[in-house]
């Protein structure tokens, strides 16, 4: 017996209900996956852009502290060298030309103590990539490692003579040449960074095949990666550019960065 004033629910409205919930919950089901869905893809577009930006970054940075003189393209400009700089510190005694060649350089004060990890050289006066890479006994960048530093002395390992003074007495402390190149190795196309192949090893447009190599970016679209070097003149020094341009499931991020290199020997 139903009591008076007690109403209940009619068939008709249970699932009238019963419908509304069932497409509200479909529609927020829906949304939350599109939500899902657009949060990962941006997440994963900004991590290739961060990719792209970081090698950018990171070669700009290594670029703009490269020997002056050092930095030149190679490998139908898919590739760039430059070496280096550890230290600069300026000199009062070299043996430069005239002098007669010798197994020392005197400092005006150094703090840079050698280093395991790496192989030192010395130049003084770098005036052309034919006097860095092709180092021999009397080249501005010396053939042989330096053997021991003070504060006041760099020891070299063999006898040298330098071909010129530097007009601001400047001596770097370099260590053996770094390339960035597009390459693919184990089915992997991107652009790889190699180190610690040392001088004379790499011949013409040759890749490294000894020292380290590490994956800096991969996905790179390869027509797309070029490295050009601007010489210096007396009004402006060297430029550097490089682009390329990085591809993720048919989204292009395009990278177009210019440096500028100090070359004041």
């Amino acid at each position: 017996m139903v009591k008076k004033g007690m109403r209940g629910f009619t068939l008709v409205e249970l699932i009238i209900v019963i419908v509304i919930s069932g497409i509200i919950a479909a529609g927020s089901a829906r949304f939350i996956a599109y939500t899902a869905s657009g949060y990962v893809a941006t997440a994963t577009r900004q991590g290739n852009a961060a990719m792209g930006v970081i090698l950018s970054q990171k070669l700009s940075r290594e670029l703009r502290s490269a020997l002056p003189n050092s930095v030149r393209t190679f490998n139908s400009d898919e590739c760039i060298e430059f070496v280096p700089v550890l230290s600069a510190d300026r000199y009062s005694v070299a043996p430069v030309a005239p002098a007669a060649a010798a197994t020392s350089v005197t400092v005006v004060n150094t703090s840079y103590s050698l280093s395991a990890s790496v192989t030192e050289y010395a130049a003084i006066y770098p005036s052309s990539a034919a006097a860095i890479y092709s180092p021999s006994t009397n080249t501005a960048l010396t053939n042989a490692q330096i053997s021991g530093i003070t504060s006041t002395t760099l020891t070299l390992g063999a006898s040298h003579q330098f071909p010129a003074d530097s007009p601001m007495r400047r001596v770097y402390i370099v260590s053996d040449p770094v390339c960035y190149c597009l390459n693919t190795v184990s089915g992997i196309e991107g652009i790889f960074r190699y180190s610690g192949y040392g001088f004379g090893v790499r011949t013409g447009d040759s890749i490294p095949s000894t020292g380290n190599r590490s994956l800096l970016v991969n996905n790179v679209v390869g027509s797309s990666v070029e490295f050009e070097v601007t010489p210096a003149t007396l009004t402006r020094n060297a430029l550097a550019e490089f682009v390329f341009e990085v591809n993720d499931g048919g989204e292009v991020f395009h990278i177009d960065q210019e440096v500028q290199i100090r070359n004041a020997p």
